[in-house]
């Protein structure tokens, strides 16, 4: 069913104007993303063998790692740094190829995270334990008690 006029046109309903650009409802523009991203430029060709600096380190694990703790990796530069001296902790061999160094303790540290995790999620489970309804709870009488 159609609605027609009385000329036997067809009516149709009108339609909105359309709107301009920057009217309207905004979502999260591709341009802001954009330049967030610009701001961290990671260089075209890294030299896996001299250690890093701080600023390189965390483009590098948020660009290339996906890695967005960054005081975790903040912390991981002072140590290698103050402590370690981009020597491995074992042997005292320098490091090769510190992304992949740097990966593993990722790896390592998101490990301990969800043990830390599942440590939490057992205890409130065993805080939120209790005894049955019908629980008797063992009664000591005088005769119980051995004589040294």
């Amino acid at each position: 069913m159609s609605k027609e006029n009385g000329d036997g046109e067809r009516m149709l309903s009108p339609t909105p104007p359309n709107k301009k650009e920057g009217e309207g409802k905004e979502s999260p523009t591709p341009s802001r993303i954009k330049s967030e991203s610009e701001k961290e430029v990671l260089p075209a060709v890294i030299d896996i063998h001299t250690p890093p600096s701080l600023e390189l380190l965390l483009v590098f694990a948020h660009k290339r790692l996906r890695f967005r703790d960054d005081e975790f990796i903040k912390e991981w530069h002072r140590q290698m740094n103050e402590v370690y001296f981009w020597c491995y902790p074992k042997t005292g061999q320098p490091i090769r190829h510190w992304p992949a160094y740097l990966r593993s303790w990722i790896r390592e540290h998101k490990r301990d995270l969800e043990k830390e995790k599942h440590r939490q999620e057992r205890a409130k489970q065993f805080a939120a334990r209790r005894k049955p309804d019908n629980y008797l709870a063992p009664i000591k009488e005088e005769n119980d008690v051995k004589p040294f």
